[in-house]
């Protein structure tokens, strides 16, 4: 077996190292550092090409000349993460962080219009607080109604970086859940996401992380060096 490339995406840093089948760390582990941007309005946000370019960066380091080596690529990355994409899969808002504020005074009309705070906890088993991006979908359609007619994707941090790899829109059922619309069986819950204003069908697939497998896009494993 050959050399994974293993990514932690982090708020404030990504880091990356090749990793062989005993999980023993090959070679120097890398660390990009990443700036929340933000102001008085409570914002704390991740630009995303800036995010995207510090992946391939962090990926680049790390893999070095051993690209031959490398059979896959594992990413985690962090929750509570939202971007919205237009069809031209370009970014139509910044990334928001678990530190973002900005929505937070927004939240009793959310919960207004969930009317039901009880099931949503008991279907998804996200506490209703504001931090969750459901409430934030809800902010953003309130206050730019234009963007619903725009989105063709409502993103995790995680899913955004995968398409960049991958060309495909997916997530993992961890990341998925901090979006506080997946229900319990690892479904994107309807009701829940009506309530915000979006639609389900904008939402990415939901994968099992620990057994699903995605190819790399071959312009991709040409900027790695990949086999």
């Amino acid at each position: 077996m050959g050399l994974m490339l293993s990514v932690d995406v982090g708020t404030t840093n990504i880091k990356a190292a090749l990793v062989d089948e005993d999980g023993r760390v090959v070679g120097v582990p890398c660390n990009v550092g990443m700036k929340i941007e933000g102001d008085t309005s409570g914002r704390a946000e991740h630009d995303p090409v800036k995010l995207r370019a510090a992946l391939f960066d962090v990926c680049q380091r790390a893999i070095g000349d051993r690209g031959g080596e490398v059979e896959g690529l594992a990413l985690t990355s962090y929750q509570f993460g939202l971007v919205l994409v237009d069809a031209d899969d370009q970014p139509l808002t910044q990334i928001s962080t678990f530190v973002d504020t900005k929505a937070q005074a927004h939240h009793p009309k959310f919960l207004k219009a969930i009317g039901n705070a009880d099931q949503m906890y008991l279907r998804t088993g996200c506490p209703p607080i504001f931090q969750y991006p459901s409430n934030r979908l809800h902010y953003l359609a309130n206050r730019e109604p234009e963007l619903l007619g725009k989105t063709a994707h409502v993103l995790d941090s995680k899913a955004f970086l995968m398409h960049a790899l991958t060309g495909e829109y997916f997530t993992d059922y961890s990341t998925a859940n901090s979006l506080g619309c997946l229900d319990v069986d690892g479904r994107w819950d309807a009701a829940i996401i009506g309530a915000t204003g979006f639609d389900p069908s904008l939402f990415p697939r939901v994968l099992d992380g620990f057994s699903e497998k995605v190819p790399l896009k071959d312009s991709v494993c040409a900027t790695l060096g990949l086999r």
